[in-house]
């Protein structure tokens, strides 16, 4: 059985399928990772405030930490900068878990969609595609 969660907020965009999380960085996250140093999203389910939080290391290595309703992911920032500097469109991350399984993080520039959609789209990247004839 494949449990499949998406979050779509105003800002970050997160999907938990498996043992994946893929953040997707609209221009605001990248903004606020590049001047503070991390990137948060909140959500409210129920009776919880969830928060997902993307920070930037100097010194240690990648991590994830997690509590209840909390998952914080910690990049060093030399890799973390070819993502927010660069042509680079993400950066992939197998940590290991404490049962052996693999634990993928995926961070990607979160790229308008080709066909408006409206305001979801308002501050993601210009996609690559952008302006040119697709068949």
């Amino acid at each position: 059985m494949h449990i499949f969660v998406s979050i779509i907020t105003k800002i970050m965009k997160i999907r938990i399928k498996n043992n994946t999380i893929r953040y997707r960085l609209d221009i605001s996250d990248i903004e606020n990772l590049k001047t503070c140093g991390c990137c948060e999203e909140k959500t409210q389910i129920m009776d919880n405030l969830w928060k997902f939080s993307i920070k930037s290391c100097q010194e240690k290595p990648n991590y994830v930490s997690s509590a209840p309703f909390y998952v914080e992911i910690g990049i060093n920032a030399t890799e973390l900068l070819s993502i927010l500097t660069g042509p680079a469109e993400g950066i992939q991350l197998a940590i290991p878990n404490p049962d052996g399984s693999i634990l993928r993080i995926t961070i990607e520039k979160d790229f308008r969609c080709l066909v408006p959609r409206g305001e979801e789209d308002a501050r993601g990247f210009e996609h690559p595609m952008e302006g040119k004839i697709i068949c």
